[in-house]
């Protein structure tokens, strides 16, 4: 059964499909979704692999009478066809009050199991498409005027573009905004509101991902220092990096083709212009494609599909990208 977004919360179904390649909104839907229910509900994070533990705890009986289960599985896009299939065998055990709740972010239309998942009543489904410039311009300033904060229209705009999507990082930047104004209604500058987005310390980032790239040692001291002691968001270090990486690729494949600019074809802006040539000496088309795909892994994995802390994960994003053998050919 296919629904709205504003239509999830009636859904009356115990299972419920949350996909789509808007990743923060399948996830913040998700977390908002299992955070329903009564209080003594008992919430349950769970990896795609372990749907057949959630089915075996709400079959058996409880010692202390009935208890509701909710579970929410971050990271279904990595689910295979038999955790599937063993949903679909054991969906008829998943009764109200406990819910199950699957969040699968990415282009999950090739996966053979997303398009049978997609045609069964007894499971609601909604999809979540990547929002527009406008659409995310839109819904940053409506949350926006629920905060209560006092902020220029144009200035919401102008930093809906640097957030570019990412409502997480978005709303943990409101809450930051709104410790800042401590409820006195003052009105925040655009150079505040660009320093609580992690905007306050560019030249720390731009050295951690020069160290990064250059596989020193440094680059996960750095990490930790712009993590704890600089306030710089996980999801904002991890935009940096893989627009560095990026642009890493696009100028060794230029390069590759002999352009005769392959700084400028590959777009490459600020210090990194200076740096990218070092840089690329250290990485070739199938490290840095590696890199990339970590980087994209990592990213959903700060996102909800993993229990780890953020620190962790960036931190441990940062030696293996460090410790990395260029093949040399």
């Amino acid at each position: 059964m296919n629904v709205r977004p504003d239509q999830l919360i009636h859904a009356k179904t115990p299972v419920l499909y949350l996909f789509g390649e808007d990743q923060d909104a399948v996830m913040e839907h998700g977390q908002a979704l299992l955070a329903q229910g009564d209080h003594a509900t008992t919430r349950m994070r769970l990896n795609a692999d372990e749907i057949p533990r959630f089915i075996g705890v709400i079959r058996s009986p409880s010692l202390f009478g009935p208890v509701a289960y909710s579970g929410l599985v971050g990271n279904a896009s990595s689910a295979t066809v038999a955790h599937i299939s063993f949903l679909f065998d054991a969906i008829g055990d998943i009764q109200l009050p406990h819910r199950l709740i699957i969040c699968a972010c990415g282009a999950m239309y090739k996966k053979a199991w997303h398009k049978k998942i997609i045609t069964r009543k007894d499971i609601t489904h909604c999809q979540f498409n990547k929002p527009s410039a406008q659409g995310f311009g839109e819904w940053l300033l409506q949350t926006m005027a629920q905060s209560n904060l006092n902020v220029s229209q144009d200035d919401v705009l102008l930093m809906s573009a640097q957030l570019n999507g990412m409502r997480i990082e978005s709303r943990q930047w409101m809450a930051r905004l709104g410790y800042y104004d401590g409820g006195k209604g003052e009105p925040v500058s655009l150079s505040v509101m660009r320093a609580l987005c992690g905007e306050h310390s560019p030249e720390s980032l731009d050295d951690w991902c020069h160290a990064t790239a250059m596989r020193q040692p440094q680059a996960i001291h750095m990490a930790h220092q712009l993590l704890f002691h600089q306030g710089v968001g996980a999801l904002q270090m991890l935009v940096w990096l893989a627009n560095r990486f990026q642009q890493l690729l696009m100028y060794c494949w230029h390069q590759a083709c002999h352009h005769a600019n392959p700084l400028q074809q590959a777009r490459a802006f600020g210090v990194a212009r200076k740096l990218l040539p070092q840089e690329a000496m250290l990485w070739n088309g199938a490290t840095l494609m590696q890199a990339l795909h970590d980087i994209g892994v990592v990213e959903q994995q700060l996102k909800g599909a993993s229990l780890l802390p953020d620190r962790i994960i960036m931190e441990a994003l940062t030696l293996q990208l460090c410790r990395t053998r260029t093949e040399q050919s």
